[in-house]
């Protein structure tokens, strides 16, 4: 990786290089865009808060996505049963007459 941030730093121009990081919060990134700073805070994703309410939110996406098609399946078996029922009854009546 050095490597290549060297190869960029030696092709483009040292004012058109931002190099960023997220602890640094809005300032340097809004200077360096010519924006004004936001009035709300800057988004840190990676903290253990931000991170641990995307976990939960995974493992509830995850968790319906498993009733969910479990739901399907009964469903599907719950038809197959019954169409089979129904078949092997009638068949049954046919054979008997």
């Amino acid at each position: 990786m050095p490597f290549y941030l060297n190869k960029i730093r030696q092709a483009i121009e040292p004012e058109r290089i931002l190099e960023f990081k997220v602890q640094y919060g809005w300032c340097p990134l809004c200077s360096f865009l010519n924006k004004d700073i936001p009035e709300e805070s800057f988004p840190r994703l990676n903290d253990a808060e931000a991170l641990g309410e995307k976990l939960r939110r995974n493992k509830k996406q995850a968790f319906t996505s498993l009733i969910r098609g479990f739901k399907q399946m009964a469903i599907g078996t719950i038809m197959l049963t019954v169409i089979a029922l129904i078949y092997r009854r009638r068949s049954f009546f046919l054979r008997s007459s």
